[in-house]
């Protein structure tokens, strides 16, 4: 019996474990552009998905403590069945650990991760209420995790300035096109400009070219006229 519920406590773990792997990746790969038409459309997953994406400290915290509280808990476990079935010993630590690791890293690790990068949008919506209940309960240790960056990235010397977006919002974009046509009438008005004064000068030069014939004939028939 007592078997029996290690083992459904293991599996129990690995799919607990395999869930915040999953989350993680899957909530990074996520297309911007479609969740933010769905949270414009107040979709209630999408609401709840965009709140972890627009905070990372919250994702990562809930995602990489779950995964790891798992993967701690299943190495105990599995240790504790190791010792029911074959008792203690070196050589039977050794194989439950190197056992153990690979399971986590296949079952836990690389499929979740790739099925949720493959099917991002809808696994994290169809889990969007999961995340958030695990992200209550594991809210003090996350909150602990957090500080504890915060004074880490403090003391390191950094100003804890956001790092740069990867996506560009609507607002931005109207920024930039705003800004592209600001120039490019900039560019215009002063190609305009340029191409006016060397219009005026060259019609200058023309006009103090012909001005001094101007003045000599105006001369000339002031001294015939008086004389």
């Amino acid at each position: 019996m007592d078997i029996l519920w290690l083992s459904l406590m293991i599996g129990f773990r690995l799919i607990a474990c395999a869930f915040f792997a999953g989350m993680e990746t899957g909530l990074i790969s996520l297309n911007k552009v479609r969740l933010r038409h769905e949270v414009e459309r107040k979709h209630r997953q999408a609401i709840i998905v965009n709140s972890f994406v627009e905070n990372t400290d919250r994702l990562l915290g809930t995602t990489l403590a779950g995964s790891t509280l798992c993967s701690v808990l299943i190495a105990v476990t599995a240790s504790a069945l190791a010792m029911r079935w074959f008792g203690e010993g070196f050589v039977v630590d050794l194989a439950t650990m190197l056992i153990s690791s690979v399971v986590v890293l296949v079952v836990a690790e690389i499929t979740p991760k790739a099925l949720f990068r493959q099917y991002a949008h809808r696994l994290c919506f169809t889990f969007a209420d999961a995340l958030t209940a695990t992200a209550w309960l594991l809210a003090p240790l996350v909150w602990l995790l957090g500080v504890l960056m915060h004074l880490l990235v403090y003391f390191s010397g950094h100003d804890g300035e956001k790092p740069a977006s990867f996506f560009v919002t609507r607002e931005e974009l109207k920024h930039l096109a705003k800004e592209g046509e600001d120039d490019g009438a900039g560019e215009q008005a002063g190609y305009q400009s340029q191409r006016k004064c060397r219009t005026r000068r060259r019609c200058g030069e023309e006009v103090s070219a012909t001005g001094a014939e101007h003045a000599f004939e105006k001369t000339v028939r002031f001294i015939f006229a008086d004389g």
